[in-house]
Formats: C-alpha cells, structure tokens, sequence
C-alpha cells in the first residue's frame, strides 16, 4: 500500500456508545470501503489527540508532514480519499490548502512538519 490514513476509533467518548459504534469506527469503515478501489491502507488507531473535536483522521507518511483532519463525517470520506491521493503524490506531504478538497479546508486541525533526525 502506498497511502495510509490514521483514524481515531475513540471518537466521539463522551457519546458512551458501543464498541464499533463511535463516529471514528463509522468513518474508518467508510474508509476501508473506499480504499478498495485506491491503494490507500486505512489504519485504526486509539487517539489522534483531538477529543474536544471528534472525527478525527490523519495523513501521514515517513518524511512528510503530518496532516490532521478534525470534526469529520461520514460524508467526508471521498474527500479525505482524494487528500490522501494528492498526499500520497507529493514529495514532502506539505498540501497547502487551496490543494486540499474544498469541503475539508476548514476541517485542517493541523499540519506538523516531518522531523529530519541528524544521525549520531
């Protein structure tokens, strides 16, 4: 797989619902479906640090900028798809926001640079 996309299956906590039932679990499923027809692995992970805000996923690859997406719903996941492509193809994964599909621009929580190690 070339693409990954982390989501927070713990979002939303303060909703008190079932395993498998929380607004990231539906999305990440959503996702995985989608992903099918993309070579994008989708990764379920426990937090991504953004609870205040659920609906949580991020872009993020070695030597790339990490992109956080926060306040998702199921209806985002053809765009948060096509950010992953566009992610995946670039050569840092620096995507300013006019590149970022127009219903997500506004759901960039924030975008951290990659940390070049210098060796010992």
């Amino acid at each position: 797989m070339a693409g990954r996309i982390f989501v927070c299956v713990t979002c939303d906590r303060a909703a008190n619902l079932q395993a498998g039932q929380s607004l990231g679990s539906r999305i990440a499923a959503k996702l995985e479906s989608a992903a099918i027809a993309h070579d994008i692995s989708i990764r379920r992970v426990e937090c991504l640090n953004g609870c205040p805000k659920p609906g949580n996923a991020a872009l993020r690859d070695l030597g790339k900028c990490v992109i956080r997406f926060h306040r998702l719903e199921e209806k985002d996941v053809a765009g948060l798809m096509e950010a992953a492509e566009l992610y995946d193809r670039s050569c840092d994964g620096n995507l300013s926001l006019s590149q970022i599909p127009a219903g997500l621009r506004d759901k960039v929580s924030t975008i951290i640079p990659p940390i070049y190690a210098e060796p010992r």
